[in-house]
């Protein structure tokens, strides 16, 4: 038999076999659609006119207002499912602020899980000041926290005390689960805050992620959300994001002169608008005003 003969067999086998292939694709299909057709799972695709009905039948959306008033102009309240990133230059008053919404928010029980000062450290500064604790729950003791562990302190702060905002201070902290998949500290702090916010989705509660910025962030210098540290991942995913600046200005000699006028920026925000909050840190709580004393303050007040 010649090579020539030889070839168009095995040509004409190829082309049997990939017609057959594509007989059995399309018997495959036709029933596939057949199945399509009928489908009525919760992710079936509808019309936007049918969400659209839906949406203007629904009562309104629930939201958590901060009680900060010009604050809550700009983020037109908080939603469930929501993710707000809380961020600033260290020691510039993320904590402080985050523990003044929960003094704001009683009546939704929040739920702390603090990591980078621990709960009895959050508690000794309204001890020193002579103040009722804030109502707020948080865990015991703090372990080994992955989102996996993030996720069952949430179920139970929802199941014991019906948590309805949740606040982890800070990502730093917190590792994904299955984290071996990812070698590079980027897409790790991706594959967090994906969960993170995979969480708020599935338990239908607002989280506020705490963070900070990176080294290059200079202290004098409102940071913005380019400046999240460790990946662009964390604007992305984000709903919302708050950053919080304590005015810092440079004296004659290049010294670092700070004052209690602190600056809340929102400036992400699926819902609302973006802006600056100027605010006063007076003893622990922060006001709304807008700022006239300079005077310096100590770090420590934070």
């Amino acid at each position: 038999m010649s090579l020539n003969i030889e070839k168009l067999i095995k040509d004409l086998e190829k082309e049997i076999i990939s017609t057959q292939e594509g007989i059995f694709q399309t018997d495959a299909l036709a029933r596939l659609k057949q199945v399509a057709v009928s489908y009525k799972g919760e992710d079936k695709i509808v019309s936007f006119s049918e969400i659209y009905e839906r949406v203007k039948t629904q009562p309104p959306v629930e939201k958590i207002w901060t009680g900060w008033e010009q604050l809550d102009k700009l983020l037109k309240g908080i939603r469930k499912k929501h993710l707000i990133v809380w961020a600033g230059v260290t020691k510039h008053g993320k904590t402080s602020l985050a523990m003044d919404l929960t003094c704001k928010l009683a009546q939704y029980n929040p739920l702390w899980l603090p990591m980078e000062e621990s709960a009895e450290e959050l508690m000794e500064k309204f001890l020193e000041r002579g103040e009722k604790p804030p109502v707020g729950f948080a865990p015991e003791n703090i372990r080994f926290v992955d989102t996996d562990w993030v996720e069952q302190k949430v179920i139970e702060g929802i199941a014991k005390y019906n948590s309805q905002i949740v606040i982890l201070d800070n990502l730093s902290w917190i590792n994904p689960s299955n984290s071996n998949k990812f070698d590079g500290k980027a897409d790790r702090i991706e594959l967090t805050v994906m969960q993170i916010k995979a969480i708020a989705n599935k338990w239908d509660i607002p989280i506020v992620l705490v963070t900070h910025v990176n080294k290059e962030s200079k202290a004098d210098t409102n940071p913005t959300f380019e400046n999240f540290k460790g990946s662009s991942a964390i604007a992305q995913l984000s709903d919302k994001a708050v950053l919080i600046w304590r005015e810092t200005n440079r004296g004659e000699k290049g010294q670092l002169e700070i004052t209690n006028n602190v600056n809340v920026s929102v400036q992400l925000n699926r819902q609302g608008g973006v802006g600056n909050v100027k605010m006063v840190y007076d003893n622990g709580h922060f006001i709304e005003q807008e700022w006239g004393d300079t005077s310096t303050g100590s770090l420590a007040n934070f």
